[in-house]
């Protein structure tokens, strides 16, 4: 092996990193793995009902859509933003301010998505 070398040491530091993973169980590892699926459905189904409404509103509305899509990602983003750097600053970890960060991104998916299907 190549980099055996690395893994002499008993605890080589890559190895401690990969060990703080924030005491997440399989449990855990599946909850995140199905909200993960269940997120992508649904920002899936917001990208189809947006091609739709583009494709078969007027100008006007697909001009509306469009600037309230491009707004609403880069608020998004910023909140996303912000939270993972107050959690952070908080000293809560990495895994915590992705969290932190994956919540206001959930939260406008999840708005989008109840919005375009009440109007199609």
């Amino acid at each position: 092996m190549q980099f055996s070398e690395n893994f002499i040491e008993p605890n080589a530091a890559i190895l401690d990193n990969l060990r703080d993973y924030g005491g997440m169980n399989s449990t855990n590892f599946w909850d995140n793995w199905l909200e993960a699926v269940r997120f992508t459905c649904e920002a899936q189904s917001v990208i189809s009902a947006r091609l739709m409404l583009l494709a078969s509103a007027t100008p006007d509305a697909a001009v509306e859509e469009t600037a309230r899509m491009v707004t609403e990602k880069f608020l998004a983003f910023a909140k996303a933003g912000l939270a993972a750097e107050k959690a952070l600053e908080d000293g809560l970890g990495f895994y915590a301010a992705a969290e932190k960060a994956y919540a206001p991104l959930a939260d406008c998916v999840h708005a989008n998505s109840g919005r375009l299907s009440r109007a199609a």
